[in-house]
C-alpha cells in the first residue's frame, strides 16, 4: 500500500493495471481502513481525500455488512413462537436431531432443493434412537414439513425479504403413508390392560411403584377409552370442566385449538366425581393441582405395559398398540355398535369426515337392511 500526497489516502496497484484507493480515519476513537474504488471507476487522490474528510466531519462509521440469517436463526424464532404449544418439545427435538446437523448453519437463502433431497435421503436410512428402527415414513415427512414451516414463518415476519421454500411440496415429494389399518383393543384386551395397570408393580418388576400414579393411570386409561379424548386434552381437564348433572366434559382440542363437548360414561362417573370432590374447581384431575401432569408421566408408564402386553412380537408399525390406540378403540367400538359416522365424527371432534371414514369398514352392516325397509 503506497502513501499519497494527501493524509490518510493510500493506493495499491492491482494485477489488471488499475489503482485502488484506500482511506484511513478515526471516528469516536475507532480506527477504520476502507477501500473506496479504482481509478478506472473515477476515483482520484483528491476525490478520495474529500471522501475521507467528509466521513471525519460527519462522524460516519462504515455500515457493517448485514449478517446472513441462517436456518438455525429462523428456526429459533419459529420455535420460540410455539413454545406454549403441547408439541413444542417434540418439534424442537425433531429440529435438533434431524435438521440442524445438516442444514442449521447454512444461510436460509442458500439452502437448495438438492439440500432437501439429501436430507430426505439421510432420513430414509436413519435409525431412531428410541425404537432402534428406521424412521417411519410419517416421521420423515414431519421433518421435511418442519423445514417448510420454518420458511413459511420466516416469510411471515420478513415480508420484505421473502424466500421461496426449497421444502415446498411442489419441490419435494412426500412419502406415502399407509394408514389403511386401524388397530384397536377388543373388550377382553381392554379388561386385560386394566388388570395389568392395577398390578403393574409385579408386571413391570418395579418395587417403587407409586400408588397414586397407578390410580391416575387407571382413570386416565378409562377416560381415553370411554371418551376418545386425545391424550394432552385429557391431561388438561380441570374439575370445573366437568358437569356431572349433564355428564358433559368441556374439552380443549389442542391440535386444532377448538373447544368441544365429550360425555362421561357411567363406568367412570363415580371415580371422576370422587376425584373432583377432593379438589378445587381450578385444579386438574390429573396432577390434582393447578399444574397438569406432563404427558410423559403417564404415557411412558402406560407404554411399558402396552408393549409387554401387545407389541413384543409385532413387526408392522400399523399393528402396534400405543397410547393413541385407546382413542381409536373408542371410535371403533362406537361404529361396531351401529353409531353413525356423523355422530362418531362429532364425538371425536374430527376436523373432516375423511378422518372418520377410516372407521367405515367396521360398520356392522352394509346398508342392505335399511334399503329393504323402504316403502316404495
Amino acid at each position: 500500500m503506497d502513501k499519497t500526497s494527501k493524509d490518510g489516502v493510500y493506493t495499491r496497484d492491482l494485477a489488471n493495471g488499475d489503482k485502488v484507493f484506500i482511506i484511513t480515519y478515526r471516528v469516536h476513537g475507532v480506527f477504520y481502513k476502507r477501500k473506496l474504488g479504482t481509478d478506472s471507476e473515477g476515483w482520484t487522490v483528491f476525490k478520495a481525500y474529500n471522501e475521507r474528510q467528509k466521513r471525519i466531519h460527519t462522524n460516519t462509521a462504515p455500515i457493517a455488512k448485514k449478517a446472513r440469517v441462517s436456518l438455525d436463526m429462523s428456526a429459533e424464532e419459529y420455535l420460540i413462537s410455539i413454545a406454549h404449544k403441547s408439541d413444542y418439545k417434540n418439534t424442537r427435538g425433531r429440529y435438533n436431531n434431524h435438521i440442524q446437523p445438516m442444514l442449521g448453519h447454512i444461510p436460509i437463502d442458500k439452502i437448495t432443493v438438492s439440500d432437501i433431497h439429501r436430507l430426505k435421503m439421510e432420513l430414509s436410512n436413519k435409525v431412531s434412537k428410541r425404537t432402534n428402527k428406521i424412521l417411519a415414513p410419517k416421521t420423515q415427512n414431519d421433518v421435511i414439513n418442519l423445514v417448510n414451516t420454518i420458511y413459511i414463518y420466516h416469510n411471515k415476519i420478513n415480508r420484505k425479504s421473502k424466500i421461496e421454500s426449497p421444502a415446498d411440496t411442489a419441490m419435494v415429494d412426500r412419502l406415502n403413508v399407509d394408514n389403511g389399518r386401524l388397530k384397536f383393543l377388543s373388550k377382553d384386551e381392554y379388561k386385560q390392560l386394566l388388570w395389568h395397570i392395577e398390578n403393574r408393580n409385579a408386571f413391570t418388576y418395579n418395587h417403587n411403584v407409586k400408588q397414586h400414579i397407578t390410580e391416575q393411570l387407571l382413570l386416565y386409561t378409562k377416560l381415553l377409552v370411554s371418551t376418545g379424548i386425545r391424550t394432552y386434552s385429557a391431561l388438561t381437564i380441570r374439575c370445573k370442566d366437568i358437569n356431572f348433572e349433564t355428564n358433559a366434559i368441556t374439552v380443549k382440542n389442542h391440535k386444532s385449538n377448538r373447544i368441544y363437548t365429550a360425555y362421561i360414561h357411567e363406568s367412570i362417573r363415580d371415580e371422576l366425581m370422587e376425584v373432583c370432590e377432593q379438589l378445587q374447581p381450578e385444579f386438574y384431575i390429573f396432577g390434582k393441582s393447578n399444574i397438569p401432569l406432563h404427558r410423559s408421566t403417564l404415557n411412558r408408564r402406560l407404554k411399558i405395559i402396552l408393549d409387554k402386553l401387545f407389541n413384543e412380537h409385532t413387526t408392522d408399525r400399523r399393528e402396534l398398540v400405543v397410547v393413541h390406540t385407546l382413542r381409536h378403540t373408542f371410535g371403533s367400538w362406537l361404529v361396531q355398535n351401529g353409531t353413525s359416522l356423523y355422530i362418531v365424527s362429532k364425538l371425536m371432534n374430527h376436523s373432516t369426515m375423511e378422518q372418520t371414514q377410516m372407521y367405515a369398514k367396521l360398520l356392522p352392516h352394509s346398508g342392505a337392511e335399511e334399503v329393504s325397509k323402504l316403502c316404495l
